[in-house]
Protein backbone atom coordinates (compact mmCIF):
# COMPACT_ATOMS: atom_id res chain seq x y z
CA UNK A 1 0.00 0.00 0.00
CA UNK A 2 1.05 3.62 -1.26
CA UNK A 3 -0.16 6.95 0.06
CA UNK A 4 1.16 10.22 -1.41
CA UNK A 5 1.58 13.27 1.09
CA UNK A 6 -0.18 15.84 1.91
CA UNK A 7 -0.68 19.36 -0.01
CA UNK A 8 2.80 20.97 0.28
CA UNK A 9 1.02 24.49 0.62
CA UNK A 10 1.34 23.85 3.70
CA UNK A 11 4.59 22.43 4.27
CA UNK A 12 7.77 23.97 4.20
CA UNK A 13 9.23 24.04 0.77
CA UNK A 14 11.08 20.26 0.17
CA UNK A 15 9.44 18.90 3.10
CA UNK A 16 6.85 16.05 2.86
CA UNK A 17 3.98 16.12 5.59
CA UNK A 18 2.56 12.77 5.51
CA UNK A 19 -0.45 12.80 8.00
CA UNK A 20 -3.35 10.54 9.56
CA UNK A 21 -2.25 7.53 6.75
CA UNK A 22 -4.09 4.53 7.62
CA UNK A 23 -1.62 1.82 9.11
CA UNK A 24 -3.01 -2.09 7.80
CA UNK A 25 -5.53 -4.37 8.94
CA UNK A 26 -3.61 -7.29 9.95
CA UNK A 27 -1.19 -7.22 12.51
CA UNK A 28 2.11 -8.61 11.71
CA UNK A 29 5.52 -6.37 11.52
CA UNK A 30 5.66 -4.19 8.15
CA UNK A 31 8.53 -1.40 6.51
CA UNK A 32 8.07 1.87 5.40
CA UNK A 33 10.06 3.84 3.04
CA UNK A 34 9.59 6.74 1.59
CA UNK A 35 10.26 7.55 -2.18
CA UNK A 36 10.97 10.98 -4.16
CA UNK A 37 10.54 10.68 -7.40
CA UNK A 38 13.00 13.33 -8.88
CA UNK A 39 12.26 12.77 -11.96
CA UNK A 40 11.09 10.09 -14.28
CA UNK A 41 14.51 7.92 -14.23
CA UNK A 42 15.80 9.55 -10.94
CA UNK A 43 14.12 8.15 -7.34
CA UNK A 44 15.58 8.73 -3.92
CA UNK A 45 14.44 6.07 -1.48
CA UNK A 46 14.93 6.31 2.51
CA UNK A 47 16.03 4.17 4.76
CA UNK A 48 13.68 1.26 5.60
CA UNK A 49 11.32 2.04 9.16
CA UNK A 50 10.27 -0.88 10.69
CA UNK A 51 6.42 -0.79 11.98
CA UNK A 52 4.87 -3.26 14.03
CA UNK A 53 0.92 -3.40 14.08
CA UNK A 54 -0.56 -4.82 16.87
CA UNK A 55 -4.33 -5.93 17.48
CA UNK A 56 -6.98 -3.77 18.79
CA UNK A 57 -9.16 -4.51 21.90
CA UNK A 58 -11.39 -7.76 21.40
CA UNK A 59 -14.43 -7.65 20.20
CA UNK A 60 -15.40 -11.21 18.97
CA UNK A 61 -14.43 -15.00 20.25
CA UNK A 62 -13.84 -17.39 17.35
CA UNK A 63 -12.99 -21.14 16.89
CA UNK A 64 -9.48 -21.86 15.92
CA UNK A 65 -9.53 -25.30 14.67
CA UNK A 66 -13.07 -26.56 13.31
CA UNK A 67 -14.03 -29.56 14.91
CA UNK A 68 -17.03 -30.55 12.79
CA UNK A 69 -20.78 -30.99 13.92
CA UNK A 70 -20.25 -33.63 16.54
CA UNK A 71 -23.09 -36.15 17.18
CA UNK A 72 -23.24 -37.68 20.74
CA UNK A 73 -25.86 -39.89 22.41
CA UNK A 74 -25.94 -40.54 26.53
CA UNK A 75 -24.57 -44.23 26.06
CA UNK A 76 -21.75 -45.45 27.93
CA UNK A 77 -18.97 -45.73 26.07
CA UNK A 78 -17.49 -42.31 26.32
CA UNK A 79 -16.39 -42.15 22.59
CA UNK A 80 -20.18 -42.31 21.99
CA UNK A 81 -20.68 -39.14 24.28
CA UNK A 82 -17.85 -36.94 23.31
CA UNK A 83 -18.47 -33.48 21.97
CA UNK A 84 -15.26 -32.09 21.29
CA UNK A 85 -11.96 -33.73 21.14
CA UNK A 86 -9.83 -30.47 21.50
CA UNK A 87 -10.53 -26.99 20.03
CA UNK A 88 -9.20 -23.69 21.19
CA UNK A 89 -11.27 -20.47 21.13
CA UNK A 90 -9.46 -16.93 20.31
CA UNK A 91 -10.48 -13.41 21.03
CA UNK A 92 -10.64 -11.63 17.88
CA UNK A 93 -10.83 -7.65 17.11
CA UNK A 94 -12.53 -5.85 15.05
CA UNK A 95 -10.72 -6.72 11.41
CA UNK A 96 -10.09 -10.57 12.19
CA UNK A 97 -6.45 -10.26 13.89
CA UNK A 98 -6.32 -12.48 17.36
CA UNK A 99 -6.25 -10.43 20.19
CA UNK A 100 -6.24 -10.03 23.85
CA UNK A 101 -2.88 -11.08 24.63
CA UNK A 102 -2.44 -9.79 28.14
CA UNK A 103 -6.26 -10.67 28.97
CA UNK A 104 -7.41 -13.66 30.95
CA UNK A 105 -10.42 -15.25 32.80
CA UNK A 106 -12.62 -17.94 32.20
CA UNK A 107 -15.30 -19.44 29.53
CA UNK A 108 -18.10 -20.75 30.64
CA UNK A 109 -19.44 -23.47 28.38
CA UNK A 110 -23.17 -24.74 28.35
CA UNK A 111 -25.78 -26.72 26.99
CA UNK A 112 -28.43 -24.30 25.15
CA UNK A 113 -31.37 -25.26 22.88
CA UNK A 114 -32.06 -22.85 19.67
CA UNK A 115 -35.38 -24.04 19.91
CA UNK A 116 -36.52 -22.93 23.48
CA UNK A 117 -36.28 -26.56 24.19
CA UNK A 118 -36.57 -27.05 28.75
CA UNK A 119 -35.08 -30.76 28.64
CA UNK A 120 -31.42 -30.03 27.76
CA UNK A 121 -28.69 -33.03 27.66
CA UNK A 122 -26.12 -32.69 30.84
CA UNK A 123 -22.60 -32.56 30.52
CA UNK A 124 -20.31 -35.50 32.24
CA UNK A 125 -20.90 -35.41 35.97
CA UNK A 126 -24.57 -34.34 35.55
CA UNK A 127 -23.78 -30.65 35.32
CA UNK A 128 -25.55 -27.64 33.83
CA UNK A 129 -22.31 -25.89 32.63
CA UNK A 130 -18.15 -25.99 32.92
CA UNK A 131 -15.44 -23.73 33.13
CA UNK A 132 -12.30 -23.67 31.15
CA UNK A 133 -9.46 -21.25 32.10
CA UNK A 134 -8.56 -17.91 29.83
CA UNK A 135 -5.13 -17.35 29.46
CA UNK A 136 -3.30 -14.62 26.82
CA UNK A 137 -6.95 -14.79 25.01
CA UNK A 138 -7.05 -17.75 24.33
CA UNK A 139 -9.40 -20.77 25.88
CA UNK A 140 -8.58 -25.06 24.95
CA UNK A 141 -11.71 -26.91 25.42
CA UNK A 142 -10.59 -30.83 25.55
CA UNK A 143 -12.53 -34.12 26.07
CA UNK A 144 -15.60 -32.65 26.37
CA UNK A 145 -18.46 -35.20 27.29
CA UNK A 146 -22.44 -35.60 27.61
CA UNK A 147 -23.48 -37.50 30.88
CA UNK A 148 -23.95 -41.16 30.81
CA UNK A 149 -27.81 -42.10 30.90
CA UNK A 150 -28.26 -37.66 30.52
CA UNK A 151 -32.09 -36.41 30.02
CA UNK A 152 -33.11 -34.41 26.46
CA UNK A 153 -34.47 -35.39 23.38
CA UNK A 154 -33.13 -36.44 20.24
CA UNK A 155 -32.15 -32.68 18.19
CA UNK A 156 -30.03 -30.30 17.90
CA UNK A 157 -28.43 -28.37 20.73
CA UNK A 158 -25.31 -26.64 20.67
CA UNK A 159 -22.19 -25.86 23.37
CA UNK A 160 -22.53 -22.14 24.27
CA UNK A 161 -19.34 -20.59 24.94
CA UNK A 162 -19.09 -17.22 27.35
CA UNK A 163 -16.68 -14.64 28.53
CA UNK A 164 -16.78 -14.93 32.69
CA UNK A 165 -14.21 -12.60 35.19
CA UNK A 166 -14.31 -9.21 33.48
CA UNK A 167 -17.90 -7.42 33.12
CA UNK A 168 -16.75 -5.55 30.15
CA UNK A 169 -16.78 -8.78 28.50
CA UNK A 170 -19.89 -10.02 28.94
CA UNK A 171 -21.71 -7.10 27.67
CA UNK A 172 -18.52 -6.38 24.71
CA UNK A 173 -17.99 -9.91 23.57
CA UNK A 174 -21.21 -11.62 22.57
CA UNK A 175 -20.93 -15.50 23.15
CA UNK A 176 -20.48 -18.28 20.42
CA UNK A 177 -22.14 -21.38 19.81
CA UNK A 178 -20.68 -24.22 18.42
CA UNK A 179 -23.62 -27.17 17.67
CA UNK A 180 -24.25 -30.57 17.81
CA UNK A 181 -26.77 -33.18 17.75
CA UNK A 182 -27.65 -35.25 20.31
CA UNK A 183 -29.49 -38.68 19.97
CA UNK A 184 -31.40 -39.83 23.04
CA UNK A 185 -31.19 -43.78 20.75
CA UNK A 186 -27.94 -45.40 20.51
CA UNK A 187 -29.54 -46.85 17.54
CA UNK A 188 -30.31 -43.20 16.38
CA UNK A 189 -26.25 -42.13 16.96
CA UNK A 190 -24.66 -43.93 14.02
CA UNK A 191 -27.83 -43.09 11.81
CA UNK A 192 -27.41 -39.43 12.63
CA UNK A 193 -23.47 -39.54 12.16
CA UNK A 194 -23.71 -40.86 8.77
CA UNK A 195 -26.30 -37.72 7.83
CA UNK A 196 -24.08 -35.64 9.03
CA UNK A 197 -21.06 -36.59 7.36
CA UNK A 198 -22.98 -36.93 4.22
CA UNK A 199 -24.28 -33.31 4.61
CA UNK A 200 -20.45 -31.70 5.77
CA UNK A 201 -19.48 -33.38 2.00
CA UNK A 202 -22.73 -31.47 0.02
CA UNK A 203 -21.40 -28.36 2.27
CA UNK A 204 -18.13 -28.50 0.67
CA UNK A 205 -19.16 -28.64 -2.74
CA UNK A 206 -22.16 -26.51 -2.63
CA UNK A 207 -19.39 -24.13 -1.73
CA UNK A 208 -16.95 -24.49 -4.27
CA UNK A 209 -20.09 -24.10 -6.79
CA UNK A 210 -20.73 -21.10 -4.67
CA UNK A 211 -17.31 -19.73 -5.03
CA UNK A 212 -16.89 -20.50 -8.45
CA UNK A 213 -20.51 -18.87 -9.40
CA UNK A 214 -19.35 -15.65 -7.55
CA UNK A 215 -15.54 -15.51 -8.55
CA UNK A 216 -17.16 -15.44 -12.43
CA UNK A 217 -19.61 -13.03 -11.99
CA UNK A 218 -17.01 -10.13 -10.11
CA UNK A 219 -14.70 -11.55 -13.43
CA UNK A 220 -17.14 -10.60 -15.76
CA UNK A 221 -17.87 -7.06 -13.76
CA UNK A 222 -14.22 -6.69 -13.88
CA UNK A 223 -13.66 -6.81 -17.26
CA UNK A 224 -16.91 -4.75 -18.48
CA UNK A 225 -15.18 -2.04 -16.04
CA UNK A 226 -11.93 -2.74 -18.29
CA UNK A 227 -13.63 -2.12 -21.06
CA UNK A 228 -15.51 0.72 -20.14
CA UNK A 229 -12.28 2.09 -19.34
CA UNK A 230 -10.04 1.24 -22.27
CA UNK A 231 -12.97 3.09 -24.12
CA UNK A 232 -13.25 6.15 -22.60
CA UNK A 233 -9.28 6.33 -22.87
CA UNK A 234 -9.32 5.84 -25.86
CA UNK A 235 -11.80 8.51 -26.84
CA UNK A 236 -9.70 11.04 -24.35
CA UNK A 237 -6.75 10.29 -27.12
CA UNK A 238 -8.90 10.26 -30.63
CA UNK A 239 -9.80 13.90 -29.10
CA UNK A 240 -5.63 14.65 -28.28
CA UNK A 241 -4.69 13.15 -31.89
CA UNK A 242 -7.09 15.89 -33.48
CA UNK A 243 -6.36 18.38 -31.30
CA UNK A 244 -2.61 17.88 -32.09
CA UNK A 245 -2.27 16.57 -35.56
CA UNK A 246 -6.14 18.61 -36.96
CA UNK A 247 -7.41 15.62 -38.86
CA UNK A 248 -10.74 14.21 -37.95
CA UNK A 249 -10.74 10.76 -40.46
CA UNK A 250 -11.79 7.50 -38.89
CA UNK A 251 -9.14 5.79 -37.29
CA UNK A 252 -8.33 1.90 -37.70
CA UNK A 253 -5.53 -0.11 -36.78
CA UNK A 254 -3.93 -0.52 -40.21
CA UNK A 255 -4.00 3.64 -40.33
CA UNK A 256 -2.30 4.37 -37.20
CA UNK A 257 0.03 1.87 -38.06
CA UNK A 258 0.65 4.07 -41.49
CA UNK A 259 1.21 7.11 -40.19
CA UNK A 260 3.53 6.06 -36.75
CA UNK A 261 5.43 5.35 -40.08
CA UNK A 262 4.69 8.44 -41.54
CA UNK A 263 5.61 10.44 -38.45
CA UNK A 264 8.83 8.57 -38.31
CA UNK A 265 10.01 8.91 -41.63
CA UNK A 266 9.28 12.55 -41.04
CA UNK A 267 11.61 12.93 -38.15
CA UNK A 268 14.39 10.88 -39.83
CA UNK A 269 14.20 13.79 -42.77
CA UNK A 270 14.64 16.12 -39.73
CA UNK A 271 17.52 15.06 -38.18
CA UNK A 272 19.53 14.46 -41.59
CA UNK A 273 19.23 18.22 -42.62
CA UNK A 274 22.51 20.01 -42.02
CA UNK A 275 22.80 22.23 -38.83
CA UNK A 276 24.61 23.69 -36.51
CA UNK A 277 27.02 21.03 -34.86
CA UNK A 278 29.33 20.82 -32.29
CA UNK A 279 32.63 19.03 -33.48
CA UNK A 280 34.07 18.73 -29.92
CA UNK A 281 34.85 15.05 -28.75
CA UNK A 282 32.80 14.17 -25.93
CA UNK A 283 33.43 13.66 -22.78
CA UNK A 284 33.51 10.04 -21.58
CA UNK A 285 30.43 8.35 -20.40
CA UNK A 286 30.76 7.42 -16.60
CA UNK A 287 27.91 8.16 -13.75
CA UNK A 288 29.95 11.48 -11.97
CA UNK A 289 31.15 13.00 -15.45
CA UNK A 290 28.28 14.91 -16.88
CA UNK A 291 29.87 16.49 -20.05
CA UNK A 292 31.59 19.12 -21.32
CA UNK A 293 30.07 22.40 -21.49
CA UNK A 294 29.83 22.61 -25.12
CA UNK A 295 27.71 20.07 -25.13
CA UNK A 296 25.30 21.05 -22.03
CA UNK A 297 23.79 23.21 -23.97
CA UNK A 298 21.74 24.41 -26.94
CA UNK A 299 21.07 27.78 -28.64
CA UNK A 300 18.91 28.07 -31.23
CA UNK A 301 19.89 31.37 -32.91
CA UNK A 302 22.79 31.57 -35.32
CA UNK A 303 24.12 34.71 -34.13
CA UNK A 304 23.64 34.43 -30.53
CA UNK A 305 25.87 30.82 -30.84
CA UNK A 306 28.36 32.85 -32.86
CA UNK A 307 28.80 35.09 -29.97
CA UNK A 308 28.30 32.93 -26.96
CA UNK A 309 30.42 30.06 -28.18
CA UNK A 310 33.58 33.02 -28.77
CA UNK A 311 32.92 34.44 -25.05
CA UNK A 312 33.27 30.81 -23.73
CA UNK A 313 35.61 29.71 -25.92
CA UNK A 314 37.98 28.87 -22.87
CA UNK A 315 35.69 26.97 -21.22
CA UNK A 316 34.01 25.17 -23.77
CA UNK A 317 36.28 22.03 -23.07
CA UNK A 318 35.75 21.82 -19.53
CA UNK A 319 34.78 18.55 -18.42
CA UNK A 320 32.19 18.69 -15.79
CA UNK A 321 32.09 16.20 -12.91
CA UNK A 322 29.93 15.72 -10.16
CA UNK A 323 32.73 15.31 -7.69
CA UNK A 324 36.23 16.43 -6.73
CA UNK A 325 37.49 12.92 -6.75
CA UNK A 326 36.07 12.12 -10.30
CA UNK A 327 37.98 15.22 -11.96
CA UNK A 328 41.34 14.68 -10.16
CA UNK A 329 41.09 11.09 -11.65
CA UNK A 330 40.41 12.82 -15.01
CA UNK A 331 43.27 15.39 -14.62
CA UNK A 332 45.71 12.02 -13.68
CA UNK A 333 44.70 10.15 -16.61
CA UNK A 334 45.23 13.07 -19.18
CA UNK A 335 48.34 14.26 -17.90
CA UNK A 336 46.79 17.39 -16.50
CA UNK A 337 45.69 18.69 -19.94
CA UNK A 338 42.06 18.39 -19.80
CA UNK A 339 40.16 21.70 -18.38
CA UNK A 340 37.78 19.99 -15.42
CA UNK A 341 35.25 21.69 -13.44
CA UNK A 342 33.92 19.78 -9.96
CA UNK A 343 30.14 20.75 -8.73
CA UNK A 344 31.04 20.28 -5.46
CA UNK A 345 33.51 23.19 -6.12
CA UNK A 346 31.50 25.99 -6.97
CA UNK A 347 29.96 28.04 -4.28
CA UNK A 348 26.19 27.71 -4.41
CA UNK A 349 25.51 30.53 -2.68
CA UNK A 350 26.75 32.66 -5.07
CA UNK A 351 25.06 31.68 -8.39
CA UNK A 352 22.36 34.15 -9.63
CA UNK A 353 18.75 33.72 -9.07
CA UNK A 354 17.11 32.48 -12.67
CA UNK A 355 14.23 34.00 -12.20
CA UNK A 356 15.54 37.52 -11.62
CA UNK A 357 14.47 40.44 -13.58
CA UNK A 358 16.68 42.53 -15.82
CA UNK A 359 18.61 44.73 -13.83
CA UNK A 360 17.35 47.84 -15.32
CA UNK A 361 13.96 47.06 -14.24
CA UNK A 362 14.27 48.18 -10.55
CA UNK A 363 15.24 51.50 -11.44
CA UNK A 364 12.94 52.15 -14.30
CA UNK A 365 10.36 49.72 -14.45
CA UNK A 366 8.26 51.28 -16.79
CA UNK A 367 10.86 52.19 -19.46
CA UNK A 368 11.14 49.56 -22.24
CA UNK A 369 15.04 49.84 -23.24
CA UNK A 370 15.50 49.19 -27.33
CA UNK A 371 17.98 46.48 -28.65
CA UNK A 372 15.31 43.98 -26.57
CA UNK A 373 18.05 42.76 -23.27
CA UNK A 374 17.77 39.46 -22.21
CA UNK A 375 19.67 37.31 -19.71
CA UNK A 376 22.32 35.36 -21.55
CA UNK A 377 21.25 32.16 -19.59
CA UNK A 378 17.77 32.44 -20.68
CA UNK A 379 18.86 31.74 -24.39
CA UNK A 380 20.04 28.29 -23.36
CA UNK A 381 18.78 25.67 -23.93
CA UNK A 382 19.36 22.38 -21.86
CA UNK A 383 18.27 18.76 -22.95
CA UNK A 384 19.44 16.63 -20.03
CA UNK A 385 20.63 17.59 -16.50
CA UNK A 386 19.21 20.47 -16.13
CA UNK A 387 19.67 21.68 -12.31
CA UNK A 388 23.14 20.51 -12.64
CA UNK A 389 23.66 22.75 -16.41
CA UNK A 390 22.52 25.86 -14.41
CA UNK A 391 24.42 25.60 -11.63
CA UNK A 392 27.37 25.88 -14.33
CA UNK A 393 26.34 28.13 -16.66
CA UNK A 394 25.40 30.15 -13.96
CA UNK A 395 28.71 30.27 -12.64
CA UNK A 396 30.37 30.93 -15.86
CA UNK A 397 28.13 33.24 -17.14
CA UNK A 398 26.58 35.36 -14.49
CA UNK A 399 23.83 38.38 -15.18
CA UNK A 400 25.93 38.41 -18.93
CA UNK A 401 23.22 40.43 -20.94
CA UNK A 402 22.39 39.87 -24.93
CA UNK A 403 21.17 43.05 -26.72
CA UNK A 404 20.84 44.00 -30.92
CA UNK A 405 23.43 46.27 -31.40
CA UNK A 406 26.45 48.02 -29.86
CA UNK A 407 24.36 50.96 -30.04
CA UNK A 408 21.91 49.33 -27.85
CA UNK A 409 24.59 48.17 -25.39
CA UNK A 410 26.34 51.43 -24.86
CA UNK A 411 23.02 53.15 -24.25
CA UNK A 412 22.35 50.26 -21.75
CA UNK A 413 24.69 50.39 -19.92
CA UNK A 414 24.59 54.71 -20.13
CA UNK A 415 21.70 54.62 -18.09
CA UNK A 416 22.12 51.23 -15.94
CA UNK A 417 25.14 52.75 -14.51
CA UNK A 418 23.62 55.57 -13.10
CA UNK A 419 22.20 53.65 -10.70
CA UNK A 420 23.65 50.51 -10.41
CA UNK A 421 26.62 47.96 -11.32
CA UNK A 422 26.12 46.68 -15.13
CA UNK A 423 27.74 43.07 -16.32
CA UNK A 424 28.94 42.34 -19.22
CA UNK A 425 26.89 42.75 -22.27
CA UNK A 426 26.84 41.15 -25.41
CA UNK A 427 25.28 41.40 -28.63
CA UNK A 428 23.95 39.56 -31.75
CA UNK A 429 26.23 41.95 -33.94
CA UNK A 430 29.00 39.75 -32.09
CA UNK A 431 30.31 42.48 -30.03
CA UNK A 432 31.33 42.82 -26.51
CA UNK A 433 31.36 45.19 -23.83
CA UNK A 434 33.04 44.30 -20.35
CA UNK A 435 31.53 44.76 -17.22
CA UNK A 436 34.39 46.77 -16.70
CA UNK A 437 33.16 49.18 -19.35
CA UNK A 438 35.96 48.13 -22.24
CA UNK A 439 34.92 47.53 -25.33
CA UNK A 440 36.32 47.67 -28.69
CA UNK A 441 39.50 45.91 -30.93
CA UNK A 442 39.80 42.28 -31.55
CA UNK A 443 39.75 41.29 -28.54
CA UNK A 444 35.97 42.20 -28.25
CA UNK A 445 34.87 41.03 -31.78
CA UNK A 446 33.52 37.62 -32.01
CA UNK A 447 34.95 35.55 -34.60
CA UNK A 448 32.82 34.36 -38.01
CA UNK A 449 31.44 30.32 -37.41
CA UNK A 450 34.18 29.31 -39.59
CA UNK A 451 37.06 30.32 -37.41
CA UNK A 452 35.42 28.62 -34.42
CA UNK A 453 36.00 24.96 -35.93
CA UNK A 454 33.40 23.28 -34.38
CA UNK A 455 33.82 25.03 -31.17
CA UNK A 456 30.21 26.27 -30.79
CA UNK A 457 27.19 25.47 -29.31
CA UNK A 458 24.98 23.30 -31.53
CA UNK A 459 21.43 24.43 -32.63
CA UNK A 460 18.16 22.47 -31.41
CA UNK A 461 15.95 20.68 -33.66
CA UNK A 462 13.71 22.38 -35.65
CA UNK A 463 10.04 23.10 -34.26
CA UNK A 464 8.93 20.90 -37.11
CA UNK A 465 10.49 17.90 -35.31
CA UNK A 466 9.17 19.37 -32.03
CA UNK A 467 5.80 19.10 -33.75
CA UNK A 468 6.15 15.70 -35.09
CA UNK A 469 7.48 13.80 -31.67
CA UNK A 470 4.24 15.10 -30.28
CA UNK A 471 2.08 13.85 -32.88
CA UNK A 472 4.11 10.64 -32.95
CA UNK A 473 3.54 10.08 -29.47
CA UNK A 474 0.41 11.07 -29.37
CA UNK A 475 -0.56 8.19 -32.27
CA UNK A 476 1.31 5.63 -30.48
CA UNK A 477 -0.44 6.07 -27.13
CA UNK A 478 -3.99 5.99 -29.02
CA UNK A 479 -2.43 2.67 -30.54
CA UNK A 480 -1.66 1.32 -27.39
CA UNK A 481 -5.22 2.19 -26.23
CA UNK A 482 -7.30 0.70 -29.33
CA UNK A 483 -5.40 -2.28 -28.64
CA UNK A 484 -5.87 -2.32 -25.35
CA UNK A 485 -9.51 -1.87 -26.41
CA UNK A 486 -9.42 -4.72 -28.83
CA UNK A 487 -8.04 -6.78 -26.74
CA UNK A 488 -9.99 -6.36 -23.76
CA UNK A 489 -13.44 -6.87 -25.78
CA UNK A 490 -11.93 -9.81 -26.77
CA UNK A 491 -11.44 -11.05 -23.01
CA UNK A 492 -14.92 -10.05 -21.99
CA UNK A 493 -16.63 -12.01 -24.53
CA UNK A 494 -14.73 -15.01 -24.14
CA UNK A 495 -15.21 -14.91 -20.50
CA UNK A 496 -19.47 -13.99 -21.64
CA UNK A 497 -19.21 -17.21 -23.96
CA UNK A 498 -18.03 -19.38 -21.23
CA UNK A 499 -20.09 -18.20 -18.66
CA UNK A 500 -23.18 -18.97 -20.88
CA UNK A 501 -21.20 -22.41 -21.87
CA UNK A 502 -23.05 -25.90 -21.49
CA UNK A 503 -20.42 -26.67 -18.86
CA UNK A 504 -21.18 -24.10 -16.69
CA UNK A 505 -24.78 -24.65 -16.91
CA UNK A 506 -24.59 -28.04 -15.90
CA UNK A 507 -22.28 -27.00 -12.77
CA UNK A 508 -25.22 -24.82 -11.83
CA UNK A 509 -27.93 -28.10 -12.51
CA UNK A 510 -25.08 -29.71 -10.28
CA UNK A 511 -25.24 -27.17 -7.74
CA UNK A 512 -29.43 -27.00 -7.86
CA UNK A 513 -28.99 -31.19 -6.92
CA UNK A 514 -26.64 -30.50 -3.96
CA UNK A 515 -28.99 -28.18 -2.35
CA UNK A 516 -32.04 -30.27 -2.80
CA UNK A 517 -30.22 -32.96 -1.38
CA UNK A 518 -28.81 -30.98 1.52
CA UNK A 519 -32.46 -29.48 1.95
CA UNK A 520 -33.26 -33.79 2.13
CA UNK A 521 -31.13 -34.69 4.78
CA UNK A 522 -31.54 -31.16 6.97
CA UNK A 523 -34.87 -32.53 7.61
CA UNK A 524 -33.94 -35.89 8.55
CA UNK A 525 -31.90 -34.17 10.80
CA UNK A 526 -34.22 -31.78 12.37
CA UNK A 527 -32.59 -28.57 11.76
CA UNK A 528 -34.53 -25.27 11.67
CA UNK A 529 -34.03 -21.79 10.99
CA UNK A 530 -33.39 -19.73 14.19
CA UNK A 531 -35.81 -16.43 14.33
CA UNK A 532 -34.04 -13.23 13.17
CA UNK A 533 -31.85 -11.59 15.20
CA UNK A 534 -30.68 -14.47 17.55
CA UNK A 535 -27.01 -14.37 19.03
CA UNK A 536 -26.31 -17.45 18.09
CA UNK A 537 -23.42 -18.04 16.38
CA UNK A 538 -24.24 -21.33 13.82
CA UNK A 539 -23.95 -19.16 10.44
CA UNK A 540 -26.33 -19.67 7.53
CA UNK A 541 -24.60 -17.69 4.56
CA UNK A 542 -21.16 -19.33 2.94
CA UNK A 543 -19.24 -15.75 4.29
CA UNK A 544 -18.83 -17.40 7.40
CA UNK A 545 -19.98 -21.28 6.89
CA UNK A 546 -23.77 -21.31 7.13
CA UNK A 547 -26.51 -24.01 7.21
CA UNK A 548 -29.23 -24.49 5.16
CA UNK A 549 -32.40 -24.84 6.47
CA UNK A 550 -35.20 -27.12 5.22
CA UNK A 551 -38.18 -24.85 6.46
CA UNK A 552 -36.43 -22.28 4.58
CA UNK A 553 -37.13 -23.33 0.88
CA UNK A 554 -34.76 -21.91 -1.84
CA UNK A 555 -34.77 -20.96 -5.44
CA UNK A 556 -32.08 -22.36 -8.18
CA UNK A 557 -29.32 -19.42 -8.28
CA UNK A 558 -31.90 -16.76 -8.91
CA UNK A 559 -30.81 -13.75 -10.19
CA UNK A 560 -32.42 -11.60 -7.65
CA UNK A 561 -30.65 -9.85 -5.24
CA UNK A 562 -29.72 -12.57 -2.68
CA UNK A 563 -30.41 -12.04 1.30
CA UNK A 564 -28.20 -12.57 3.97
CA UNK A 565 -29.38 -13.89 6.73
CA UNK A 566 -27.64 -13.58 10.98
CA UNK A 567 -24.50 -13.95 10.81
CA UNK A 568 -24.00 -17.95 13.15
CA UNK A 569 -20.73 -19.74 13.51
CA UNK A 570 -20.90 -23.25 12.00
CA UNK A 571 -17.95 -25.77 12.73
CA UNK A 572 -18.70 -27.69 9.32
CA UNK A 573 -17.88 -26.49 5.67
CA UNK A 574 -20.34 -23.82 4.51
CA UNK A 575 -23.88 -24.85 2.83
CA UNK A 576 -23.77 -21.52 0.41
CA UNK A 577 -22.23 -18.30 -0.38
CA UNK A 578 -26.22 -16.78 -0.05
CA UNK A 579 -29.17 -17.33 1.61
CA UNK A 580 -31.76 -16.59 -1.06
CA UNK A 581 -35.47 -14.95 -0.39
CA UNK A 582 -36.98 -17.10 1.98
CA UNK A 583 -40.35 -18.86 2.03
CA UNK A 584 -42.83 -18.21 5.07
CA UNK A 585 -41.94 -20.60 8.01
CA UNK A 586 -43.94 -23.13 8.83
CA UNK A 587 -44.69 -23.89 12.86
CA UNK A 588 -42.42 -27.05 14.02
CA UNK A 589 -44.28 -30.09 15.24
CA UNK A 590 -42.88 -31.56 18.20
Amino acid sequence: MSFPPDDADSDKKGAFCFRKKPIPEVAGAYEVQFVYNADKSTKIYSRLILLEVKPSVPVTISVLNSPGVATASNARKPLSRLLIRSVTLALNDVFGNIAGENLSGMVEVKVVSETGAIELPQLEGNKHSIEVPLNNGQATLQNILLAENTQGKSGEYCLCCSLLGNASWSTTIPPINIPFFFCNDVKKQAYFTFLSKERDQLNTSIEAYHSLFKTTKQLTTALKLAVAEATQQEQKLRIEYRKTCGQNQTLSLESVDRLVLQCEQKQEEIRRKPRRQCSLQPAPKEANIIGKIAHLAQVADDDIARCLSWHMSGDMDCVVTRTTATALELHKATHGKQQLLALDFICKKTMPDWSRSLPHVKFSSRSVPPGNPIFARDLLIFTEHVEECKTVFGMLLGDTIFLDTLKDATEYRQQLVKHTYCPTLLTRDGDRIRSNGKFGGQSNKAWPLEKLKGNVFSAPLSLDYQKACRQLDTIQKLRSAMTNLEQTKHELQEHLDHENSSEMQSKVMECKEAEQSLQKINVKLGMVLPAEGSNSSVPFDGASSRRASPRNKRASLPAEQPVRTSTRYHNSVAFSEFEYPQQPKRNRRN
